[in-house]
């Protein structure tokens, strides 16, 4: 059985890739991705008229935790025939959410909750 040496091969080789990048570049990355989080969920919140931030999940698991187990009001994909987004698509319509495309999402899914206001 040789998997042992197959993992330490492959953990050896992403940690030299991990060491190549400067740090400051990956924090600058961090912080523009954080960045273009937050205004994006702020923009969310004034567009949709949603006052809880906590009704916005973006991701694309938050989105299917949304459509399985909560109140979807709204699904908006990135992309409409994306792979990756096939089962969201399936739930919203199996259950009557309405799905949105925006092409400058910066997520591939984000799945609005029903406030008890909306109901």
């Amino acid at each position: 059985d040789r998997s042992r040496a197959f993992v330490d091969g492959v953990e050896a080789q992403a940690l030299a890739l991990a060491d190549s990048a400067p740090a400051e570049a990956q924090a600058i990355d961090t912080q523009a991705a954080a960045e273009r989080s937050r205004a994006y969920l702020a923009a969310a919140m004034h567009a949709y008229g949603i006052a809880d931030v906590n009704l916005v999940k973006p991701g694309i698991g938050e989105a299917t935790r949304v459509l399985l187990r909560r109140a979807p009001r709204l699904l908006v994909l990135r992309d409409a025939q994306a792979a990756a987004t096939a089962h969201l698509r399936l739930l919203a319509e199996e259950k009557g959410v309405a799905v949105e495309v925006d092409p400058a999402l910066p997520y591939q899914a984000v799945s609005l909750i029903r406030s008890a206001s909306d109901a």
